[in-house]
């Protein structure tokens, strides 16, 4: 079954409909206003039509031997009807139209015929003549001169079949040679029809009568600048709606941050907007080093939105991303030092062993790590390290200790504590439950089987050892979902899950694959966090 857009199985619904139409508003716009405004322009620049009718009836032939006789046949009124119709545009008509007209305009106006009512059955016989052109009068001459080109040329076809019966007649008449056949019934019956017909032919005007004769327009039919714009607003929206759907259908890009949420199934749980430069030249922690930036207040906003959602308190928390790049480190980081300020006890533990990032962006040896732990090397306790941060921190503020930069950086023993590598170290316990907030685990040593590592049971016994610490929460960096299966590995091992989705990357068919991979994990999915999000700035802060 195909996919649609807000990421079920099965058609599009109504929502999915009207979320395409406001994607696309402005072009569907855009199309509407050009071609109203085209067609009212159009209809502005043509020459004024006038159109005028003349009208014919069809008139039952008198028999001139019995003229009180009802003659009229609905099918014969029918048949003289659809012949003059279709014969309106033959030669003949034409001809006699110029004649009439005396060479004129005939030539440079268009006519039609149309019976009264749309058929030839129930009219009682009333055809239109109907002739257009740029000049009222003209166009009443045409269509009148037509309207008698076609009543001339019905009464020649009439005498032209009384010519021929008569002659007809004749002939016969002319084979009664003797005096005693002319004494014959046939020879008195043969005289009488010839008689009849001269009668005929002396009395006959055609099956038609010029009623009406055209009138001049008042006032053009054509063009109606008005009625010209409706049509092309109802074009407009037509092809505007049309290229918004074929553009929805070639566009793979994710729009907005309602769709991500609902292509993947998850709610959105944060939206962060994408670090400045003037703050990445700081740090990367710009939970620090921009306590008052947007940035800082979405992740406050994210913090607040994790505790409503984490309702089953969940201590541990895997961060993952379907793509590398999409930002995950960076939010990890930010994120815990945003829980921390909050007055809670965070580990921070960087899973992704192929491309860890942690200790780069706290500026921490990674000389031992998680690797170290996990092969027995290290006691955990000795891997860990701390960093020191205040309830509160102004930029620019360094009354109670050092700046932003020598607190991320981690060069003085008060921020960084590091003992445990030189002696005898303190429990995990003691050393999480300090007076220090946030605690880092870094990802150690490369080894040649990350995978195998993170898979292992002894990751597990790491996490669940960090959890006994009573910590409040133990964030894990993972690599990309959609790359390596390090972080399904650790999903058994972790309570609950956020992803990182990088809105400049965000495609339909990536975070519908993502959506597949994360049905079948163990742990409880809490949210999408859109990153690089459009915001607009305000006095207090970050705002979506």
């Amino acid at each position: 079954m195909p996919e649609n857009t807000s990421g079920t199985v099965g058609g599009l619904g109504l929502g999915d409909y009207l979320r395409v139409l406001w994607r696309w508003k402005w072009l569907i716009v855009i199309a509407v206003c050009a071609s109203t405004l085209a067609a009212y322009a159009y209809s502005l620049y043509q020459v004024p039509q006038y159109r005028a009718t003349a009208e014919l009836l069809y008139v039952a032939p008198v028999d001139p031997t019995n003229p009180l006789a009802n003659s009229y046949s609905t099918d014969a009124r029918d048949l003289a009807v659809e012949n003059i119709v279709n014969v309106m545009g033959s030669p003949a008509i034409k001809n006699g139209a110029r004649s009439i007209l005396k060479g004129g305009a005939a030539g440079k106006y268009s006519v039609a015929t149309s019976v009264q009512g749309g058929s030839t059955a129930g009219t009682g016989g009333v055809i239109d003549v109907s002739a257009t052109g740029g000049n009222p009068r003209a166009a009443a001459a045409v269509a009148t001169a037509y309207a008698q080109a076609a009543v001339s040329w019905s009464k020649q076809q009439q005498l032209e079949r009384v010519t021929a019966a008569e002659r007809a007649v004749e002939a016969n008449l002319a084979g009664f040679t003797t005096d005693t056949s002319r004494l014959t019934t046939d020879y008195i019956m043969l005289k009488q029809n010839l008689r009849s017909l001269k009668l005929f032919e002396m009395t006959a005007s055609g099956d038609f009568q010029l009623i009406s004769p055209a009138i001049p327009p008042a006032s053009p039919f054509a063009p109606q600048p008005l009625q010209s714009a409706a049509l092309g607003l109802g074009v407009g929206l037509l092809v505007g709606v049309g290229l918004a759907f074929l553009l929805n259908q070639l566009t793979t890009r994710v729009h907005g941050t309602q769709e991500a949420g609902e292509v993947l199934g998850l709610p959105v749980v944060g939206l962060l907007p994408e670090i400045e430069r003037r703050s990445l030249q700081k740090g990367r922690i710009v939970a620090l080093t921009d306590p008052d930036g947007q940035t800082a207040e979405a992740l406050r906003l994210l913090r607040s939105n994790l505790d409503y959602i984490n309702v089953d308190g969940a201590s541990s928390l895997l961060v993952t991303s379907a793509l590398a790049g999409e930002g995950k480190s960076t939010t990890v980081c930010n994120l815990a030092v945003t829980i921390a300020m909050a007055g809670k006890e965070v580990v921070v533990v960087d899973g992704d062993l192929r491309r860890p990032r942690v200790h780069e962006y706290f500026r921490l040896p990674n000389d031992i790590g998680l690797s170290s732990v996990a092969a027995g090397d290290v006691a955990l306790a000795d891997a860990l390290m701390e960093i020191d941060l205040p309830p509160t921190l102004r930029p620019g503020d360094n009354s109670s200790g050092p700046d932003i930069a020598e607190r991320v950086r981690g060069k003085r023993t008060p921020v960084v504590l590091t003992a445990g590598l030189h002696g005898t170290a303190p429990d995990v316990t003691e050393r999480v439950r300090g007076k220090r907030r946030l605690v880092v685990l870094t990802s150690g040593p490369h080894v040649p089987d990350p995978g195998e590592l993170v898979a292992s049971q002894r990751f597990g016994d790491i996490i669940r050892e960090l959890q006994s610490a009573t910590v409040d929460l133990v964030i894990v960096d993972s690599p990309a979902l959609m790359e390596v299966g390090d972080a399904a590995a650790m999903a058994a091992q972790i309570e609950a899950l956020v992803t990182i989705v990088d809105l400049d990357k965000a495609h339909h068919s990536t975070l519908v694959e993502m959506r597949h991979l994360l049905a079948p994990l163990p742990c409880k999915k809490l949210g999408v966090i859109l990153v690089k999000t459009k915001s607009r700035s305000s006095k207090y802060g970050y705002y979506d």
